[in-house]
């Protein structure tokens, strides 16, 4: 694997960044790649359109924030070592 494209924003958000990166990678390659991997943190529905219109399969696992939990994922649940139990946050929900 190489680098391809290289930036430095002030946007402490992902969101909207990765656009720029494949253009640059392509005029630094010349060659448009077919599939690309990005972070969650490029995920959103702006940013699905415009690979759509550049026609290249872009890979990124959905934002965290929009995920729905699990209402009984284990970080529901809070530990409590004096009786090594465990109480689950749903209960008071």
């Amino acid at each position: 694997m190489m680098i391809t494209a290289v930036d430095l924003v002030d946007d402490p958000a992902d969101v909207g960044q990765l656009d720029a990166m494949l253009e640059k990678a392509e005029e630094t390659t010349g060659v448009r790649v077919e599939t690309t991997l990005a972070d969650a943190g490029c995920h959103s529905g702006n940013a699905l359109s415009q690979y759509a219109r550049r026609e290249q399969q872009v890979v990124i696992p959905e934002s965290l924030e929009r995920v729905p939990r699990h209402p009984y994922h284990k970080d529901r649940f809070t530990y409590h070592p004096e009786s090594d139990s465990y109480t689950c946050s749903r209960i008071s929900d």
